[in-house]
C-alpha cells in the first residue's frame, strides 16, 4: 500500500513537472497563422469524406475545445489569454504523457513482474530518454517538440496517444481475451482512445496497427500445428487486431479522399527519404546511441529464448518498430517530412520503450540492481540537463518565445482594447517581411481577422472586430529581433 502511494505522488509530481515545462521552461506558444485558425473553428469529431484533413478528428475537435476552456474557464482567472492557451495546452499535454507513463509502468508491473519501487524507477528512466534522444547541445530537439502549436497537437499528441493504446495492449498476456474481461467502463475508455488514435494522423495510427500486425504475425509463429483449429483459434485470440487494422484502412480510404492529400501528389522519391532519414539518425545524442548500442548488444548476449519476463513484448516492439520505419519511408518517399521528429514520432517511441525495457529488466536481474538503476538514472538525467536545460520550443518560424508571445499578445490586446472602446475596425501596424518569406505565416494581410474570429469564438470579445494591417518598417526590431 505505501508503494502504491508513493507511485501515486511520483506521478503527480511527474505530471506537475511537465505542466511547469511545457508552460514555464519551454512554454507552448500559439504564434502562426495556422495555430490561431485551428483555435477558432471547430469540426464534427467523425471523419468527413472529401474533407480537407478527412481523419484528423483528434486534432481539429481538440485544438479548438482547448481554446473554448482556455477562454471561458483559464481566461477569467489569469487575465491573459495567450497564456491561458498556453497553460491549457501545457496541462493537455502533460496528462497525456503521464497517462503514457503510467501505462509502461503498469506495463512493468504486468507482463516484466517489476516490484513497484522497480516499475516506477524504470517509468522514470523511460520518460528521461525522451529528452535524451535528441540531446546534442543547448536549446536541442527532443520527442514533444513539434514544428508549431497545431502540431503539437496534430503529431506529437497523435502520437502519445497512439503510444498509450500500444502499452495498453502490451500490458496483458493475451489483451484481445482480456479486452472481452473488461466491464463497460474500461471498454468504452480504450475503445475511445483508440477511436482518436485512428482518427488522428496517418503518420502516428501506425504506431497502433504496426504492433497489431506483429501480435498477428507472433501468434502465427506461435500456433500449434492444429490445422482443424488453428484458423479458428488465431482469428479468436487477435480478432480485435485484426478488426483496428480493417478499420485503419477505411480511415486510409477517407484520408485519400481530402484536398489536403490532393497537395502531396508528388513524384515518388524513396531516396529523398531514406536521405532524411539518415539526417535525422546524425541527429541522434551520443548518450542515447550508447544505451541502444547496450540494448542491443544485451539482446545478442542474453538470448531472447532465456529472457524470463517479457520476451513477446520485446520481440513484438522490434517487429512494430521496424513495420513503423518502412512504412513511413515509404509514405515519406510522397511527403517528405522524414526528417522531422515529430512526423518520425512513431520509430523513436519504439526504439525508447525497447531500451527502456531491455536495461531495465537486465538492471532487475542482477545483483545490487536499485543502487544500479538509481545510478543509471541519475546520469540519464544529468545528460538530459547538461549543459543548461534549455530544449527547443515548438515554434520552428520563430525559436524566440519572447517575440512570438509579445507579437500573439500584441494582436490579441488590440483587438480587445479596440472592442472594449466600441469600435467594429482596428488598424494593427505590422513589421515589414519579404512577400515570399515562407516563415512569414503572422505578419500578414487577414492575420488580424484570423486572430480576431478566435477571440469571439472563445469568448474573449463579444462582436468580431474587422483588422487593418498596416506596415510599419519600424517595428522590425521589437517584432522580428533584426533592425
Amino acid at each position: 500500500m505505501k508503494n502504491k502511494i508513493n507511485a501515486i505522488i511520483s506521478n503527480i509530481i511527474i505530471f506537475g513537472f511537465l505542466v511547469i515545462f511545457f508552460s514555464c521552461i519551454t512554454p507552448l506558444i500559439a504564434y502562426n497563422c495556422d495555430d490561431w485558425i485551428y483555435l477558432g473553428k471547430i469540426r464534427l469529431p467523425i471523419p468527413l469524406w472529401g474533407g480537407w484533413n478527412p481523419t484528423r478528428v483528434f486534432f481539429e475537435t481538440v485544438m479548438p475545445i482547448m481554446g473554448r476552456v482556455a477562454g471561458y474557464i483559464i481566461y477569467p482567472i489569469v487575465g491573459d489569454f495567450v497564456f491561458s492557451i498556453t497553460l491549457g495546452s501545457a496541462i493537455l499535454l502533460s496528462f497525456l504523457i503521464a497517462v503514457m507513463c503510467i501505462s509502461m509502468y503498469n506495463l512493468l508491473i504486468n507482463r516484466f513482474k517489476f516490484g513497484e519501487v522497480q516499475a516506477l524507477e524504470s517509468e522514470i528512466f523511460f520518460l528521461a530518454l525522451f529528452f535524451l534522444i535528441f540531446r546534442t547541445r543547448s536549446e536541442s530537439n527532443y520527442m514533444f517538440c513539434a514544428e508549431d502549436l497545431c502540431c503539437v497537437y496534430n503529431y506529437t499528441m497523435p502520437g502519445v496517444i497512439n503510444a498509450i493504446v500500444v502499452l495498453t495492449i502490451a500490458r496483458y498476456e493475451g489483451f484481445a481475451n482480456a479486452f472481452k474481461r473488461f466491464d463497460l467502463v474500461r471498454k468504452g475508455a480504450f475503445l475511445f482512445v483508440l477511436y482518436f488514435a485512428l482518427l488522428s494522423n496517418i503518420f502516428h495510427s501506425i504506431i497502433t496497427v504496426s504492433y497489431c500486425m506483429a501480435l498477428i504475425l507472433h501468434e502465427i509463429v506461435s500456433e500449434k500445428k492444429d490445422k482443424e483449429n488453428s484458423i479458428k483459434r488465431l482469428y479468436k485470440n487477435t480478432s480485435i487486431y485484426f478488426w483496428i487494422i480493417v478499420s485503419w484502412i477505411i480511415v486510409l480510404f477517407f484520408e485519400k479522399s481530402g484536398g489536403r492529400a490532393g497537395t502531396f501528389q508528388h513524384k515518388f522519391n524513396l531516396v529523398q527519404s531514406v536521405t532524411q532519414f539518415k539526417a535525422i539518425l546524425f541527429a541522434l545524442s551520443k548518450p542515447f546511441l550508447v544505451l541502444v548500442a547496450v540494448t542491443f548488444a544485451g539482446l545478442i548476449w542474453r538470448n531472447m529464448r532465456k529472457m524470463k519476463e517479457g520476451r513477446s513484448v520485446v520481440i513484438c516492439f522490434v517487429v512494430a518498430m521496424f513495420g513503423v520505419l518502412i512504412y513511413l519511408l515509404l509514405l515519406n518517399s510522397l511527403i517528405g517530412y522524414m526528417s522531422r521528429v515529430d512526423a518520425s514520432w512513431g520509430i523513436w517511441f519504439y526504439l525508447i520503450s525497447i531500451c527502456s525495457l531491455m536495461i531495465s529488466n537486465t538492471i532487475a536481474n542482477i545483483k545490487h540492481s536499485r543502487l544500479i538503476m538509481a545510478i543509471m538514472l541519475f546520469t540519464v538525467m544529468l545528460c538530459c540537463y547538461y549543459p543548461d536545460g534549455r530544449y527547443m520550443i515548438s515554434s520552428s518560424r520563430n525559436r524566440d518565445y519572447e517575440l512570438c508571445y509579445k507579437t500573439s499578445k500584441y494582436y490579441v490586446d488590440s483587438i480587445i482594447e479596440a472592442r472594449l472602446e466600441g469600435k467594429e475596425i482596428v488598424e494593427i501596424a505590422i513589421p515589414e517581411v519579404e512577400v515570399n518569406d515562407e516563415k512569414n505565416l503572422t505578419y500578414y494581410y487577414g492575420f488580424g481577422d484570423i486572430v480576431s474570429n478566435t477571440l469571439y469564438f472563445n469568448g474573449i470579445i463579444d462582436e468580431r472586430v474587422t483588422v487593418q494591417e498596416k506596415v510599419d518598417s519600424s517595428l522590425n526590431e521589437e517584432f522580428l529581433g533584426v533592425r
